[in-house]
């Protein structure tokens, strides 16, 4: 560890790295020219646009293909879960509905039940209607031969 001159911070490094004594290297012209000359017809700004463009379109077919699986395999859960609730509910209402026959036909029954109390009972009356009106006959001859 040293400091820096005029500094009281620690900068981790050598002697060497000191910022008074560093030399300035730039990227110099005849190292680009000694690149391009490797790169062949190429400058290397047209090298570094394709590796670039190469690289978007790797990525965008990584992507694609990604999102393409993501999509296969949520369209499957769905549809499991789908398939799933869709029984679910099947089996559910099937037995409900099953439930509900049962009751209906239990209702059925006992109007059937009472359909044949209220036939007795229409039996009956139209007996007692019968002899009722015997009986209205009886007492208006009764009745007129009073006031006679």
């Amino acid at each position: 560890m040293c400091f820096a001159q005029d500094d009281g911070s620690v900068v981790v490094g050598t002697d060497l790295a000191l910022l008074a004594g560093m030399e300035e290297r730039p990227l110099a012209a005849d190292r680009v020219k000694m690149v391009e000359d490797k790169l062949g017809t190429k400058t290397l700004e047209e090298h570094f646009r394709e590796q670039a463009e190469l690289l978007d379109r790797r990525f965008d077919e990584s992507f694609r293909a990604q999102a393409e699986l993501l999509d296969r395999r949520i369209d499957e859960s769905f549809r499991a879960q789908t398939e799933l609730l869709d029984r679910r509910f099947d089996e559910s209402f099937r037995a409900q509905a099953e439930q509900l026959d049962q009751r209906f036909m239990l209702v059925d029954q006992r109007f059937i039940l009472v359909d044949q109390r209220f036939d007795r009972v229409d039996a009956t009356l139209a007996g007692l209607r019968k002899d009722m009106a015997i009986v209205r006959g009886g007492v208006s001859i009764l009745l007129t031969r009073d006031r006679t």
